[in-house]
């Protein structure tokens, strides 16, 4: 037998990029952060709405969302999911979210609505970081010695993961508003 190097225990990663009205969903999100006092859940500093009601702007995303779950579904061998809650962030210069997961759902994922240079990446945490061994000699970082890995935020942009899979956004350091929307998914 030859040698091989076999992965086990792969944590999925999904991104597509999608053709949404941003202007539109940013004009959205902006008049919710005026209706709506927002809550604190993982943000810190900026603005996190409460549960985002039913509405007709936000369809063609809700729609584009549920498209891509089906497809990550597909590949992970599992039932689908359905939209099962919605949310605004919205971070302004020094906002970030402390790394956290979803317990409650299935499939979590944001959609990235507003996104100028340097205002923060999405940071994934390994499920195995507490196990790592801390003397472990890393040559370059990768999937196999890593326990953070970071994607860029990138407007236009969707991002599905498991929910239970830790995350968190970096600081924002531009002086514009990144914002996007965020989701959970259940069967």
């Amino acid at each position: 037998m030859e040698s091989e190097l076999i992965d086990i225990f792969s944590v999925p990663l999904y991104r597509a990029k999608l053709t949404i009205d941003n202007d539109k969903l940013l004009r959205y999100c902006y008049s919710m952060e005026e209706k709506d006092p927002g809550r604190t859940i993982s943000n810190l500093g900026g603005y996190q709405s409460n549960e985002l009601p039913e509405d007709d702007e936000l369809d063609e995303l809700f729609e584009q969302i549920t498209k891509h779950s089906h497809i990550l579904c597909d590949q992970m061998q599992i039932s689908p999911v359905y939209m099962w809650g919605s949310w605004i962030n919205t971070n302004r210069k020094g906002n970030s979210n402390w790394p956290h997961t979803h317990n409650t759902a299935i499939i979590s994922g944001v959609y990235y609505v507003k996104v100028p240079d340097n205002s923060g990446d999405i940071e994934f945490q390994s499920p195995t970081e507490n196990l790592m061994h801390p003397f472990q000699e890393c040559i370059n970082s990768n999937k196999y010695n890593s326990d953070r890995w970071s994607m860029p935020s990138i407007e236009s942009v969707l991002y599905l993961f498991p929910a239970w899979l830790s995350h968190g956004v970096k600081p924002n350091l531009s002086n514009e508003d990144r914002v996007s929307i965020a989701f959970n998914m259940v069967h």
